[in-house]
């Protein structure tokens, strides 16, 4: 059953040339998630000390905001104090 899908290595395996669907991956035009802030944000990834991460998600969890929130803010309260 699987090979008359075209399925090989748990993937499914299009015909060399194939033209592969519109409606299926890449990125679209519209496709996806809107944005709910105003302002432009972007993913980044920081390695950091597990007690750092820890008192975060307590934080966090305290003020009643996501981590996300609460780290936005500490780093703009230091920026702030740092000029």
């Amino acid at each position: 059953m699987w090979l008359q899908l075209g399925v090989q290595q748990g993937r499914i395996a299009p015909e060399k040339g194939a033209v592969k669907d519109a409606s299926r991956g890449g990125k679209r035009e519209g496709a996806g998630r809107p944005a709910t802030g105003g302002t432009p944000r972007q993913p980044v990834t920081l390695r950091l000390p597990l007690h750092l991460i820890s008192a975060a998600h307590r934080r966090a969890e305290l003020e009643g905001v996501s981590v996300t929130r609460w780290i936005e803010v500490a780093i703009e309260r230091r920026l702030k104090r740092s000029r």
